[in-house]
């Protein structure tokens, strides 16, 4: 079978999407509250279906959730790992 286009990823596409982002006006974490002044470096995670920017993460935050989405995938290759064998 002929794999067609190129290879999706959980993260990004039709699952939503993260992007880097230096904050343009105060906004706050959709996580902690904490409150992002002008120039403040985050992350925004924007999903589908949904009108704006997305929701804004602190770093701080966002070190969280990428670290618990790594243990996820990390959960999934052992699965996959021994699926294979």
């Amino acid at each position: 079978m002929t794999k067609r286009g190129p290879t999706p990823s959980l993260i990004g596409s039709t699952h939503g999407s993260v992007s880097y982002h230096v904050a343009k006006k105060r906004s706050e974490c959709r996580r902690c509250h904490k409150e992002m002044v002008k120039g403040t470096e985050c992350f925004r995670v924007t999903m589908p279906g949904q009108m704006g920017p997305g929701k804004p993460y602190c770093v701080d935050c966002f070190v969280e959730v990428l670290n618990q989405t790594q243990q996820k995938l990390d959960e999934l290759r052992e699965k996959l790992d021994s699926c294979a064998s």
